[in-house]
């Protein structure tokens, strides 16, 4: 079970990164704009031809026939009370027809954003800028009184202070400078192995992930770009401080998501005339 997650989300990686390839190195706005448009198209088709269209029209119809009812019957309770009945029943029906269009369609978009978030919601390192890097070990003997890893910075980092022990997290901190720009890494040494991890530093739409977790964990799902780590040693997790990316539209600054979700939904209106689809 542990091989197959990590093969699931390395296979996932290499497929996204081709559907991603080429928006690389242009404004991530382009990117963002395909991608609502690609996630509204394939809402629309599975809606066209998983979902029943014709029962889906007819409880939108019957919903509406009802409220119509309710301004109708406003002065006569009973009627009224029937009525809202009836509208309720209608949208239960109707969320029951769309419930299995959403279940199909739930998996690969959950997917897509979790790529999308190592993209839009991280961004690499820039020349001089300094990040912490957060180890966090299984053992329980406290981190003060176990010998020390050491930390090795690869060309185009510089170690900025010596480790930092938090014992009652087991937890050792370190804090790196980058210094130029290009794919590097670290090399986390410890009494028994050595663990290398990426690093990167540029201004280019490079996916990153902050955390770095056990190969075959659950987690590796969510952190997609980051190194695996070997599921049988001391070491949980590596944390590497990557700052958050400001995505900037109409010159304001927002949390990637609501443009998505925005242009997304606007794709969707302005595209189900012309897939003749009902949801």
């Amino acid at each position: 079970m542990k091989h197959t997650v990590y093969r699931i989300q390395q296979v996932l990686n290499q497929a996204y990164a081709i559907l991603f390839s080429p928006f690389e190195g242009r404004d991530p706005i382009w990117l963002m704009l395909w991608l609502s448009v690609l996630t509204a198209v394939l809402v629309l088709l599975v809606y066209k031809y998983l979902s029943s269209q014709e029962a889906i029209k007819k409880a939108k119809d019957r919903s509406k026939a009802h409220i119509l009812e309710i301004r109708l019957f406003q002065d006569d309770p009973v009627l009224m009370g029937r009525a809202v009945r009836a509208v309720l029943a209608t949208n239960l029906t109707y969320l029951r027809l769309n419930m299995k269009p959403f279940l199909i369609v739930f998996v690969p978009l959950f997917l897509m954003l979790v790529q999308m978030e190592t993209r839009f919601g991280y961004r690499p390192l820039l020349p001089n800028e300094s990040a912490v890097v957060r180890t966090s070990w299984r053992s329980t003997v406290p981190v003060d009184k176990a010998p020390c890893p050491t930390l090795v910075p690869g060309d185009g980092l510089s170690l900025e202070s010596p480790p930092v022990r938090i014992g009652e997290r087991n937890e050792i901190d370190w804090r790196i400078r980058a210094t130029r720009m290009g794919k590097t890494g670290l090399v986390l040494k410890t009494t028994n192995d050595s663990v290398a991890l990426p690093v990167f530093v540029s201004e280019k739409l490079i996916p990153v992930s902050p955390q770095n977790v056990l190969q075959g964990s659950m987690d590796v799902l969510w952190y997609p770009a980051g190194q695996a780590l070997p599921p049988d040693g001391d070491l949980l997790s590596v944390e590497i401080g990557y700052p958050r990316r400001d995505f900037r539209l109409f010159g304001t600054t927002m949390h990637w998501i609501w443009p998505f979700l925005v242009v997304s939904l606007l794709a969707g209106y302005l595209l189900k005339g012309v897939f003749r689809v009902q949801f």
